[in-house]
């Protein structure tokens, strides 16, 4: 096409579609998700094995009965 004005052609401007800009979005996003739960992992290493180390096994210092189900604090969440 020519514009008439000045007799030069007309020049189309270039448009990013949705999907372009999703796609881009997409991709930082979960560049970012993945630097986080990298810095966690590698930073925080081993504050989370002390955690799991502590939490990983529990005793049941009190007999209970059969049928009942007791929380942590001796609490009854059912009875037989």
């Amino acid at each position: 096409m020519i514009n008439k004005k000045k007799n030069r052609p007309i020049k189309k401007k270039i448009t990013y579609s949705i999907s372009i800009k999703f796609i881009i979005f997409i991709v930082f996003f979960f560049y970012g998700i993945n630097r986080t739960i990298s810095v966690c992992s590698i930073s925080q290493r081993d504050d989370f094995i002390a955690l799991v180390k502590r939490t990983e096994t529990s005793t049941a210092k009190k007999a209970v009965p059969e049928g009942s189900i007791y929380d942590s604090k001796g609490k009854v969440f059912s009875r037989k």
